[in-house]
This record gives C-alpha cells, sequence and structure tokens, in this order.
C-alpha cells in the first residue's frame, strides 16, 4: 500500500523506506523531472502540514500542499535571484503585477464562472506600493456569461470603492479581461446583452475623477483569480482579510518584495 506522505509516521504503519533514504534515491536518478530546490520546498511544506495535523488538528489536502510549495519557491525565486545562480541566457520575465505609486492605491478585479446552472464568484483585492492586502472583497453571482461576469466584477468593484470614499488618492482598477476594459473606455463593441451592466459601470466610473481602468496581464491579477475561484467553490475563509490562507498569503508575498521577506511567518 502507498503511504500518504502528508501523514508520514502519524498513527500510520512505518514507511519501508526511510525518508533519507528516498531523498537520496531520488537525487540520484538521471530522468529527474524536478528540481532538487522543489523537491526540498515540497517536504517542508509537508512537515509544517504534518505538524498542524498532530497539534492543530487541521487535515492535510495533497493537492494545496504542492500549490504552496510551488508558490513558495516561486516567491524566492524571484526575491533571491543572486542566490539561485540562474543559468546564463535564460529568460526570467514573467508579467507581473505592478505596484501603484507611493501616492496610489490598486483594486485588482476578477471573476470566476461554472457552468450554466452554477453560480459564479467576484474578487477584489485593494493593495498599496508595498504590496499591503488593504481590504477586498468575495461575492457570490449568478450564472452570468464571462463578458456579464468580468462586468459584475467591475462595477462590484467600483461601488466598493465609492463606499472607502477614497476621494484623495488616485486608484487604479485592474482587469484580465481585455474585452471588458476596451468597453468600458469607450473603445470596443458591445452586444446588446453586455450593454446594461458596461453602462452601468461606465456611469460609476464617469463620478469618479480619481478612478480609472487598465487590462492586466492575467498572470499579473493571480490574487484576485484565486479569490475568485476559491470563493465560488466556497473555500474562502471568513477571516481572509486579516489572516490570509497560506495560499492566498504566498500570492501576495510573490507580488510584494515587503512581503516576501515574511511570506512563511503567517
Amino acid at each position: 500500500m502507498r503511504q500518504d506522505p502528508l501523514t508520514f509516521g502519524h498513527n500510520r504503519r512505518p514507511s519501508s523506506m526511510r525518508m533519507d533514504e528516498w531523498l537520496q534515491d531520488v537525487l540520484e536518478r538521471r530522468d529527474l523531472s524536478i528540481s532538487f530546490e522543489l523537491i526540498a520546498t515540497t517536504l517542508w511544506c509537508i512537515r509544517k502540514k504534518r505538524n498542524d495535523s498532530v497539534f492543530r488538528g487541521s487535515r492535510p489536502n495533497a493537492t494545496n500542499l504542492i500549490h504552496d510549495a510551488e508558490l513558495i519557491l516561486k516567491s524566492y525565486t524571484r526575491w533571491n535571484k543572486k542566490d539561485l545562480n540562474i543559468a546564463e541566457g535564460r529568460s526570467s520575465f514573467r508579467p507581473k503585477w505592478i505596484p501603484p505609486t507611493t501616492s496610489a492605491l490598486k483594486l485588482n478585479i476578477d471573476a470566476s464562472i461554472g457552468n450554466d446552472t452554477t453560480n459564479g464568484a467576484i474578487a477584489g483585492v485593494l493593495r498599496d506600493s508595498k504590496g499591503t492586502l488593504l481590504d477586498g472583497f468575495v461575492e457570490i453571482i449568478p450564472p452570468f456569461s464571462p463578458i456579464v461576469a468580468e462586468a459584475q466584477a467591475l462595477v462590484h468593484g467600483l461601488n466598493f470603492l465609492k463606499s472607502r470614499r477614497e476621494k484623495k488618492m488616485q486608484i487604479l482598477v485592474e482587469s484580465d479581461c481585455y474585452t471588458l476594459v476596451s468597453a468600458v473606455n469607450a473603445v470596443g463593441e458591445l452586444s446588446w446583452e453586455d450593454e446594461s451592466r458596461i453602462g452601468e459601470a461606465q456611469h460609476l466610473l464617469a463620478k469618479m475623477n480619481n478612478v480609472s481602468v487598465a487590462h492586466c496581464d492575467r498572470r499579473a491579477n493571480e490574487v484576485a483569480d484565486w479569490l475568485a475561484k476559491t470563493h465560488r467553490s466556497n473555500n474562502v475563509p471568513l477571516s481572509w482579510l486579516s489572516r490570509p490562507p497560506q495560499s492566498l498569503w504566498n500570492l501576495l508575498c510573490f507580488d510584494a518584495p515587503s512581503l516576501g521577506f515574511s511570506c512563511n511567518d503567517s
């Protein structure tokens, strides 16, 4: 029987191979398709999740663990390139979240939809120039079409900003939906079914002189994307703003250098 690595040594029979022996065996393989750094980070996450299971009674999830390990390594790679001896000539370009200026804020929004009969979700994340998570929202929405769902995220985001009364600071709203951004900025054509919701966004935006809307790459919108997808499956905790779950915290750390130094402390 294959042993679950997350519960290694905890209420299970001893494994037939010691962890150090297994690691030595893996590292000596010539067909290894993953890096040693990812293996080491995954083992650290396994230890952390096992401790959480023993001392806090939390149930580990293998898929989330691997995702967390990849994000932690990605964050370390981005902010510690001098330590990684990256091969010369290898391209490290990747679209990334760009912080606003010190006198501005940025709201990233996104929508996640299911099938025709399943509710979707929208999310927004407000951050400052240091990448600090200041505020945000998650909301379940009816099963809209993709463009209407994205427009609903924008309308909700603009109303969210309006309620905060941030009139003295410039605020940039970013969406990875190019069609939506083009339509709201009056440079794209609309179908009749999209006009109402996008028209509502345009009406709100016209009254907010300190707010603008811009397009961003999907890979620069991963925090809002994660929130929307996770909330659609009802897995975002109520305390996510004050105590972000590990997967969300890892994404925030990846985006913001000032958070990256402490991303394992949450």
